[in-house]
């Protein structure tokens, strides 16, 4: 039996928020450090998504959207709108400072993936940097619709800065499909909506699991949508505080120090900010 969860569901600005990553049953998925589900859910121009800027070091941000927009705009002067079928990328580095807001003037319905990417250390000192696909690969295998929201998978390529990979796929009622994943890999599957069955294990909408076995039989219940990612463990303990990340902790002190004195690259013409948690020194 293979061990699941359904996250814990948080309130961003009336958008409903899934954390599946990190919980106690999963700490990390190979690379992956967080994993958020945002929406379903209505976005009007009254009540907008509107997160401020904020700072990261140490991780990547992968973010896909399956309705609505989003406005990314950083401290490298990237100004994207992310639409749905594209990905936005940002490596963060020794230190970026980013924000996610919405603009429309009209309501519309958002519903998408966020990925936290620990970096390997030797990464974790370069500068920033921000990419944005706004076509990701899409194909079938054996006759099932996918597409390639990160990294490599036979012969397509996403952006990606490691050897970690997202797959969505899109199965019809009763679909079946043998996969075979890299022994080194850690694999987990997120039902975006409907049922499958994983290695003759129910998955329901909602639900986040982990498969130890690298050879995998999915079986689709009715239609479905199924996130599959994964990847090689980073080698190191990463440590995750706030909007920090690193395999030393220290490091996250002196990131929490930088942005508490206001040391980090800032957006142009965006003065607002996140403060520093209050009670940040405090565990």
């Amino acid at each position: 039996m293979m061990v699941k969860s359904t996250g814990k569901i948080f309130n961003l600005g009336g958008l409903e928020v899934r954390r599946l990553l990190p919980r106690k049953k999963f700490d990390s998925i190979g690379p992956f450090i967080f994993f958020d589900h945002m929406g379903p859910g209505l976005i009007e121009p009254q009540t907008p998504i509107n997160i401020r800027p904020h700072p990261h070091i140490g991780l990547a941000t992968l973010t896909y959207l399956f309705d609505g927009e989003l406005t990314h705009e950083d401290s490298l002067k990237n100004f994207i709108t992310l639409l749905p079928g594209g990905t936005n990328l940002m490596v963060s580095g020794s230190g970026i400072v980013h924000s996610e807001r919405t603009k429309s003037d009209t309501g519309f319905t958002i519903n998408g993936l966020q990925f936290w990417i620990g970096q390997p250390i030797e990464m974790q000192n370069e500068l920033g940097r921000f990419s944005h696909w706004p076509e990701i690969p899409r194909f079938d295998i054996d006759g099932v619709n996918a597409e390639l929201i990160f990294g490599s998978y036979k012969n397509y390529h996403a952006d990606q800065f490691n050897d970690a990979f997202v797959l969505s796929l899109f199965f019809s009622n009763q679909e079946i499909l043998n996969l075979e994943f890299d022994d080194e890999n850690e694999i987990a599957f997120y039902s975006v909506s409907g049922n499958c069955k994983v290695n003759e294990s129910s998955i329901s909408s909602n639900e986040l699991t982990e498969s130890n076995s690298k050879s995998i039989n999915i079986v689709a219940e009715n239609n479905s949508r199924l996130i599959i990612f994964g990847g090689k463990p980073l080698g190191y303990q990463p440590y995750l505080k706030w909007n920090f990340a690193s395999h030393d902790p220290q490091k996250i002190e002196e990131a929490a120090d930088r942005w508490r004195n206001q040391q980090f690259p800032k957006i142009e013409n965006d003065p607002e900010y996140i403060p520093l948690p209050e009670n940040f020194y405090e565990t």
